[in-house]
């Protein structure tokens, strides 16, 4: 009786329906496309990292820096010799949770021509199998790929070093770096390209220099195996738990001489990634609560002053004998039957706008304010339905909360009073 009640004074009152029910489109549009920005840029963040620097999950020497950023010299970095490269990458292609490893050598270096030289950090990477790990990178190597030549060693190098240093395709450069035998080392290279990334990594790929693994042990006098780190990248479910990942990896690497070794996870190894992402999540969660107090304040606004024009109806109510309570559960009816369907269009409405948004190729950062706002150059939304139903129980509890507080001063109030404002 009160449902069949409710439906029919919402559906009567049409302009008071649109108002109210607008009013909520509006509030779980901005609700929804905010979640969605901020799981996003978390998101993004992860993936730049994960997808273009260190896979799911790094293995090194325990006496090695663990910041990726913090490379030294070649003397200084401790290697991994060849037998134990290999031993440990046969252990993870055995295990099924492993989708793709990696040897990889890393190394401090100045690179440049014969006029001018700068610091860069040299990435040596097996060809074939590091696109497999940190599967941006095939982009960023792909010039390699199409100059490769058996005679001439190739490079790609940042956009910031070649205009530090006026470099172009094609250009020889020179990388001199120190040997572990404590001499000096120089080797000539072409330039097959520069790198251009998707994601925000420009603080850090300014500074990069990607070569062939092959030429990275041949300038270090590294035997044919040697790394400084295996980067892994995990399938399914351990992609997603890589807290489980790691206890499962540092399980493989049980036997004695292995125990050197120490397993890192992408933020153990860039730990700035935290920093970054705190911020743009902070800047989230201001936004989302400016956002639900907004909506909050507007919701108690609209919900008592349509109470308050509705004084005759009441009036009318309870001289017929409804109950007070019985007038609450018909107000907080029909506020549910407004918020159900002001909240249903907005998400629609918002997750058509992501989705055209995610289809055109997400959020384009055009600045580096922006790049740290949206957690990288490109940001893709991702809408959370959990937070989404929660910011829905939320918005319902204050809604009814103000119609409850509302309808006990108007069932106190006397009926012929109520009568009165016709």
């Amino acid at each position: 009786m009160l449902l069949k009640l409710a439906i029919r004074n919402t559906l009567r009152y049409r302009l008071r329906l649109l108002l109210s029910t607008l009013v909520v489109v509006i509030a779980s549009l901005a609700l929804v496309s905010s979640i969605g920005t901020i799981i996003g840029t978390k998101q993004t963040l992860q993936d730049s990292v994960i997808n273009t620097l260190t896979g799911d999950i790094i293995i090194k020497p325990k006496d090695s820096p663990v910041d990726f950023f913090k490379f030294t010299s070649s003397r200084r970095l401790p290697v991994i010799e060849s037998a134990m490269v290999e031993q440990v990458i046969s252990k993870l292609n055995s295990e099924p949770s492993v989708e793709a490893a990696s040897s990889r050598i890393r190394f401090g270096s100045l690179i440049g021509n014969n006029q001018k030289s700068v610091p860069a950090m040299v990435m040596g990477v097996d060809l074939t199998a590091e696109p497999k790990v940190t599967t941006d990178t095939q982009t960023i190597i792909q010039p390699i790929l199409d100059n490769l030549s058996s005679e001439i060693n190739q490079s790609v190098l940042s956009d910031y070093i070649l205009g530090r240093l006026n470099l172009a395709h094609g250009d020889e450069v020179i990388l001199f770096t120190e040997t572990p035998d404590e001499s000096f080392n120089a080797m000539n290279f072409n330039l097959a390209g520069s790198i251009a990334t998707p994601v925000l990594i420009d603080e850090y790929v300014k500074q990069a220099f990607y070569i062939d693994i092959k030429a990275a042990r041949e300038l270090l006098y590294l035997d044919q195996s040697a790394a400084t780190e295996i980067v892994i990248r995990m399938s399914g479910d351990a992609h997603n738990d890589l807290p489980s990942a790691k206890a499962k990896i540092q399980a493989l690497l049980s036997d004695e001489q292995q125990r050197h070794l120490g397993v890192y996870t992408y933020n153990e190894v860039e730990k700035s990634i935290e920093g970054i992402s705190a911020i743009a999540i902070g800047i989230g969660a201001i936004n989302i609560g400016v956002i639900f107090l907004i909506m909050i304040v507007t919701i108690m606004i609209v919900t008592t002053m349509t109470l308050h024009e509705r004084r005759f109806e009441i009036g009318t109510l309870i001289s017929l004998g409804m109950s007070p309570k019985s007038l609450t559960q018909l107000f907080m009816l029909e506020v549910i039957l407004k918020i159900v369907i002001g909240y249903t269009v907005g998400f629609i409405l918002a997750i058509l706008n992501l989705t055209r948004i995610n289809e055109s190729g997400g959020y384009q950062a055009t600045n580096m304010l922006e790049q740290y706002w949206y957690g990288g150059k490109v940001m893709f939304p991702v809408v959370d339905y959990r937070i989404v139903l929660l910011g829905f129980v939320i918005i319902l509890f204050v809604a009814l909360l103000s119609t409850i507080r509302s309808c006990s001063k108007a069932g106190k109030q006397d009926a012929v009073a109520l009568l009165s404002h016709q």
